[in-house]
């Protein structure tokens, strides 16, 4: 009982309601050094194949009812969102130079039951690819970042959006912190070793 009240607790459930997500970049971020010397045009796709809302609130049975969109675009959020930790980093973005590409395959939220209160389980998965200047894929990597908002009562959008945040917030951080992604934007950005700068480097990456 406790767990469909839950479930149904989450007011008009047929109705659709529009969220804002957003972002908050790390603190404390120093430049890489050589990263002024790396131009990047970044571009971001959406090719989820459920472009129409982040999440579905749902009924006493756990059926999708409403959905649950964003207020912003989507492609524009997580552009800020790795522009903004590039840029931090010291790379050039005046859009003139090597192509750094994101797909963002995921971007969702779940709600999930417990036995006196729920979980909203954002979901974030970005297909990462930069092409060198002969237009050549030199790296590609799947990234994946999990959000969660715990103790919920309501299925609702003020409760999946923070949860979308943190998956959000753990995608680009697990992507600024891959050592052969910095390693590839140097080599893409004429560096003659391509080895990650000495912050990324792991034992074997020399």
């Amino acid at each position: 009982m406790l767990v469909a009240a839950f479930l149904a607790l989450g007011g008009c459930a047929l109705t659709a309601e529009k969220i804002d997500v957003g972002y908050q970049p790390a603190s404390g971020v120093a430049p890489i050094e050589g990263a002024g010397n790396v131009q990047v045009a970044l571009q971001v796709n959406d090719v989820r194949t459920e472009r129409d809302r982040v999440s579905s609130k749902t009924n006493g049975y756990g059926q999708k009812m409403g959905a649950i969109s964003l207020n912003q675009d989507l492609t524009e959020l997580v552009k800020d969102a790795l522009e903004a930790e590039l840029g931090a980093r010291g790379y050039s973005l005046d859009g003139s130079g090597i192509q750094l590409v994101c797909d963002i395959v995921d971007f969702n939220n779940e709600f999930r039951s417990g036995f006196w209160s729920g979980t909203a389980v954002g979901n974030v998965r970005f297909n990462v690819k930069i092409r060198s200047s002969e237009g050549n894929i030199i790296y590609t990597e799947m990234i994946t970042g999990d959000g969660q908002e715990e103790g919920i009562q309501l299925a609702s959008g003020k409760n999946a959006a923070p949860a979308l945040e943190r998956a959000l917030q753990n995608a680009v951080a697990a992507l600024m912190a891959r050592g052969d992604f910095h390693a590839a934007l140097a080599k893409a950005g004429g560096a003659a070793d391509g080895q990650p700068p000495p912050m990324y480097q792991t034992p074997g990456s020399e």
